[in-house]
């Protein structure tokens, strides 16, 4: 039995190392808890690690819905503890961390962008949630939620010189 174990890590650890079956291999790190939330889809987790979370795009600080955005995700993740999984590419250009971020079972990814407070952002190699995030931004814009519907000129988070409305995807 312990040979038989053995031998389907190996199997399992090579045919993560394939390109062919790298989209579909995932690492489950550790959980820990959010310590601050940076936009509507950056954390900063109690270890000091930052957090892009994958297949989404939340307004930025000077795009309406920016402060939305971001409060929805303070609901969801400040203060709790979450835990990452890893698709194939971990980190960004910027060295944050890139996951999906889940707090008990709810997929927090899926919840920014179901509930209208995200556009979809797929970036090969990370696409394992593709449809279904896809699914939830349709859904999202379907019902006028969020980013999708009408928004007060003050959803935003800075005072900018001049308010941009959210990059149409």
């Amino acid at each position: 039995m312990r040979k038989f174990i053995i031998l389907t890590m190996l199997i399992f650890l090579a045919s993560c190392l394939s390109p062919a079956k790298s989209t579909s291999c995932k690492f489950i790190a550790d959980t820990t808890v959010v310590s601050r939330v940076i936009d509507g889809d950056t954390i900063c987790l109690q270890n000091g690690l930052y957090v892009r979370l994958i297949g989404i795009n939340a307004p930025e600080k000077d795009e309406l819905g920016s402060l939305s955005a971001k409060e929805r995700l303070e609901q969801l993740v400040l203060g709790k503890e979450v835990k990452l999984v890893y698709e194939s590419e971990e980190h960004d250009k910027y060295g944050r961390e890139l996951a999906d971020v889940y707090v008990n079972n709810t997929f927090v990814n899926y919840e920014l962008a179901s509930s209208g407070w995200a556009r979809i952002l797929m970036i090969a190699p990370n696409v394992e949630h593709t449809d279904k995030l896809r699914a939830a931004v349709d859904s999202a814009k379907n019902s006028s939620l969020g980013i999708f519907g009408n928004l007060s000129s003050s959803d935003y988070i800075s005072t900018p010189k001049n308010i941009k409305p959210s990059k149409q995807m």
